[in-house]
C-alpha cells in the first residue's frame, strides 16, 4: 500500500517559483537587449538611415544594470527554477509519504532528505483516522498506537505525540483519507500476520 501527496500542492509551488525565474530571465533579456541597442546605434547602417532621412533613429536609453542586481536576480531565479524543478517532480511523480508492506508501515518522520522511519506490525496496537488541532486549525490525522516508540524520533517531522503511545501523522495533502489508509493498514496487518 503506497500512499502520495496530492500534486496540486506541489504545483502551487512551481507557479511561485516562476516568479522568480520571471525575474532572471527579466535581466537576461535586459542586458541582452541593453548589448543589442549599443551595437546596432554604432553600425553603418542606423547611421546611414539617420544620415538619409534626417531623422534621428535611436532604440532609447537602457540603463546598465549593477552587479547586485545581477547577483539578485541569479538568487531568484535559482531558487525559483528550484521550486519549478522540484513541483513539476512532484506533479509527475508524486512522493510517497507513507508505505506499507508484510513488514510494517514506512513513514517520513525525520524531513525532507531523511530516510523513511519504519515501524514494525510487532509494535503496532491500533491504527484509526483522527483529527489533529494545532493553534486553532484542524487537520485530518492518521493516529498509530504503539508498545513501544524507540524506533521513532522524539520531535517527528509532519507529526505530533499525543502522548507516549499515540503518534498523530499529519494527512492534510495526502491522496487518501486517512480512514481509508488505516483501513487498508487494518487489513494489511491482518494479512501479513496471517502469514507469519
Amino acid at each position: 500500500m503506497i500512499v502520495r501527496v496530492k500534486p496540486h500542492r506541489t504545483f502551487a509551488w512551481a507557479m511561485l517559483g516562476l516568479l522568480g525565474a520571471t525575474i532572471l530571465a527579466d535581466f537576461v533579456v535586459g542586458g541582452l537587449l541593453a548589448n543589442v541597442a549599443a551595437n546596432l546605434q554604432s553600425t553603418t547602417f542606423v547611421t546611414w538611415l539617420t544620415e538619409r532621412f534626417g531623422v534621428p533613429f535611436s532604440l532609447g536609453e537602457i540603463d546598465a544594470f549593477e552587479a547586485r542586481d545581477f547577483l539578485w536576480a541569479a538568487a531568484y531565479g535559482t531558487f525559483g527554477v528550484g521550486l519549478i524543478v522540484h513541483g513539476l517532480r512532484d506533479l509527475l511523480v508524486p512522493r510517497k509519504v507513507l508505505e506499507a508492506n508484510e513488514e510494517g508501515i514506512a513513514v517520513h518522520l525525520t524531513g525532507w532528505f531523511g530516510r523513511a522511519t519504519r515501524i514494525p506490525w510487532s509494535v503496532i496496537d491500533d491504527v484509526r483516522g483522527g483529527r489533529l488541532t494545532h493553534l486553532d486549525s484542524v487537520s485530518e490525522a492518521l493516529m498509530v498506537t504503539v508498545t513501544t516508540n524507540e524506533a521513532i524520533p522524539a520531535d517527528p517531522w509532519g507529526a505530533r505525540w499525543l502522548d507516549d503511545n499515540t503518534l498523530a501523522i499529519t494527512a492534510r495533502h495526502w491522496t487518501k483519507t486517512p480512514d481509508e489508509v488505516a483501513e487498508g493498514l487494518t487489513q494489511l496487518a491482518l494479512r501479513s500476520k496471517a502469514t507469519l
